[in-house]
Order: C-alpha cells, then sequence, then structure tokens
C-alpha cells in the first residue's frame, strides 16, 4: 500500500506540506484499518482538507483500506460449514490447525463466475469447494459441469467425487434432512426435487479428493490445478446439456494438517475372521488397517449374453459406518464418500479402508467405532447389524 502512495503522489505532484498532511492522514487510517482487523478500536478526530489533490489521494487509501479490511473477513463455503455440519468452535479448530485454506480466486467465463473458495486438507483427503454465480437452474434440476481436469503437483494418481451441493445432510440414522429444517420437496410421482441454488442465488459445487495408495500427507501443501468446463445440466440418467461453454481455471497451494489420532489395537472383529490393527480418525475421514487373511466368494452375475452366471472375488471385512461419541451421541452413517478399501500388496493379509467422513467430527471425542457386520447389509439403514470397537483411553 505505501508503495501505491509514493506513486500516487509522484503523479499529482503534490507539494511537501502536503505531502506530510497525506502521510499522518495515511498514517491514521492504516491504523483504523489494522485496529479493525485485530478486533480493536483506534480514536481517530476527523479533521478538514481543504485541497482537491489531497482529498483524490485520501480517498485512495480508503479504498485501498476497505479492501485490506474486507480481505480479513472471509467465510465459509455454505457446503463445507452447513453441508459438514460444522460447529462454530469446530470451524475455528481447522482454521487454527492448518486443515482449512481460504482461497477465494474468481474465474469469470461468459458471464458466469466460479470462485474457489477453500479447501480442508487431512492426510488422505482434500475437500474443496467452488462457489458459483451468475447461473441457476430450475428447482428439481441437477446442473453439472461436462468435464472435470485435477492435477495434484502435476499427478492424477487419486480418486475424486465431485457434485453440485444440493443443500440436504444425513441425520445420525443417515436419513437426508434439509439443512433449513424444512421437509424435502417431492414432485407428483414422489420423485425427490432437490433444490441447488442458494437463497443469494448462487450456487456450489464441491470435490473430494483422496488418495488411493498409502501415502500419508499425500495432499498436504501440495500445488492443485483445476479446469471445469462446459456448465449445463443433466439430462435423463448420464446425458449432459452444456448452456455455458467455457473452462474455469484454478491453480492454488493446498494448506493441510496431520491432526490425526492414531488407535493401535488388536481387536478380533467378533466372528468375521477380520481382527483391527489401526484406525485413524482425523476431523474428516477414517482410515482403518485390518489383519484379514484372504478368502474368496462366489457371486452371481448377468453375463453379456443375458443369462445368469458367477464371478469370484475376495470377501470383504466389516467396513467403518458409524461412530459412538463421548457424550453419548451415536451417528450410525458417517460415511460421505469417496473411499474404498483393499489388500496392500499382492500377497498378505493386511487389508486397508478410507473413508470421507459426511461431517466435521473431533477425533478426541469419538468413544468407539462402528462397523457393519456385513457389507450386504448396507441398503438396510433401519436395522443393521454393528460391531462396536471401544478405542483406546
Amino acid at each position: 500500500m505505501r508503495n501505491i502512495m509514493d506513486d500516487l503522489k509522484k503523479d499529482l505532484e503534490i507539494p511537501d506540506i502536503v505531502n506530510k498532511k497525506a502521510d499522518e492522514a495515511f498514517n491514521k487510517i492504516k491504523a483504523e484499518c489494522e485496529g479493525r482487523e485485530k478486533g480493536s478500536i483506534v480514536d481517530m478526530k476527523p479533521k478538514k482538507y481543504h485541497t482537491k489533490r489531497i482529498t483524490v489521494l485520501v480517498a485512495a487509501v480508503v479504498a485501498l483500506c476497505a479492501v485490506t479490511a474486507a480481505a480479513a473477513v472471509v467465510r465459509w463455503s455454505h457446503s463445507l460449514s452447513e453441508g459438514l455440519q460444522a460447529s462454530e468452535e469446530q470451524m475455528k479448530q481447522l482454521e487454527s490447525s492448518g486443515m482449512n485454506t481460504f482461497v477465494e480466486q474468481p474465474c469469470t467465463v461468459n458471464g458466469v463466475t466460479v470462485t474457489a473458495v477453500q479447501s480442508i486438507t487431512d492426510n488422505y483427503y482434500t475437500h474443496i469447494a467452488f462457489r458459483v454465480e451468475g447461473y441457476k437452474t430450475d428447482e428439481g434440476v441437477q446442473p453439472e459441469f461436462e468435464s472435470i481436469d485435477v492435477t495434484v503437483d502435476g499427478m492424477d494418481d487419486f480418486g475424486y467425487s465431485a457434485s453440485f451441493w444440493n443443500g440436504t445432510v444425513s441425520d445420525n440414522n443417515g436419513k437426508a434432512v434439509n439443512v433449513n429444517g424444512e421437509k424435502i420437496k417431492t414432485d407428483e410421482n414422489g420423485r425427490i426435487l432437490w433444490n441447488y441454488v442458494m437463497d443469494d442465488g448462487s450456487m456450489e459445487f464441491q470435490m473430494i479428493l483422496f488418495c488411493r495408495e498409502d501415502q500419508r500427507g499425500y495432499f498436504i501443501g501440495k500445488d492443485i490445478h483445476v479446469e471445469l468446463g462446459g456448465l449445463g445440466v443433466v439430462t435423463g440418467k448420464i446425458d449432459h446439456t452444456t448452456e455455458v461453454d467455457g473452462t474455469w481455471v484454478f491453480d492454488w497451494t493446498l494448506g493441510g494438517a496431520d491432526t490425526t489420532r492414531v488407535c493401535e489395537m488388536d481387536q478380533p472383529l467378533e466372528d468375521t475372521g477380520a481382527v483391527i490393527k489401526r484406525l485413524e480418525i482425523s476431523p474428516i475421514s477414517i482410515v482403518a488397517e485390518y489383519d484379514f487373511p484372504r478368502q474368496t466368494v462366489v457371486e452371481e452375475c448377468i453375463e453379456e449374453n443375458g443369462e445368469m452366471g458367477t464371478f469370484e472375488r475376495y470377501a470383504e471385512p466389516p467396513v467403518v459406518k458409524g461412530v459412538k461419541l463421548k457424550d453419548g451421541t451415536v451417528i450410525k452413517y458417517l460415511y460421505g464418500g469417496p473411499g474404498g478399501g483393499g489388500y496392500d500388496g499382492a500377497a498378505g493379509s493386511k487389508y486397508v479402508t478410507k473413508n470421507a467422513a459426511d461431517r466435521i467430527i473431533d477425533p478426541d471425542e469419538v468413544e468407539s467405532v462402528l462397523f457393519l457386520k456385513d457389507y450386504t447389509q448396507w441398503k438396510d439403514i433401519d436395522s443393521p447389524e454393528f460391531i462396536e470397537v471401544e478405542l483406546n483411553k
């Protein structure tokens, strides 16, 4: 800001006495800006200046000051605050830990502004939120980008999910509810009418990136490049109609921090043959490591000719589905996707699963973890059979 002041002085050829007055005004205004940013109050008595040039100069300083003060007030995206059901305390914790990064990087193409708002990053996952302004869809019509290209440090060896946020969250029993408390709307045929447009007319697009391999800290501190192309709507089950051509491009550096609670154990999961060896719980994900000897199961499938056939695959251990908190709260379905699991290597019995959480959790408040005993029960959300594993105290 001081350099800009010097340039303005040179251009306007302000006399020394006026320069002195300007410096006094600048210092007081600067002090007021810093005071506002720190939450303090600066006593600043108004003075009258009768020189047009100094008025222009101070006006420029005030404008710059307003920008500085505004930059200090950055809000969370709706999809990462309301969508992840984060409390004020949890948001402050993520900011102070370094997991949260405010980006606020806008890109305008053909009248539509897409802004990279923020990212939240742990050892294996990163959540990213974009705000979309200048384009919206009717109620029940799903918006979508036709193409998505994401690289981290120039690589794309990771998985991700991406979608526009529809204003709903899951309750502790896995049922979808509106964040505003209103009942989810349906049409005359009972089809859910998702609402992607927020009260201010904007929409939010969210991405979740996850590291497939066992590389702790994969995303932390890395440069990310995102290209979103062809904004439009979903038509039918898989078709897309582009309504705004163009590509919105973003580059920034992910923050991130290791705030994981690690629990080592040797806990058999009842009679399933799986033994939990390690749990890594962060505010946005849970990673589980098992000892699970390989075994195959045979399942039916429909062959290309339409006839019934069979195929073999490895059996899966009980997967993490929920948690019980120290205050007695039970969250049956914490999974927010994406995630996955598999054996570590071509041989051996080490099996690892990674799951993104559908809300912010405090790892230190988790008393026990709930495993779904039989993976075939994943659709039976009303009466699942869980195995509860208490954590190390």
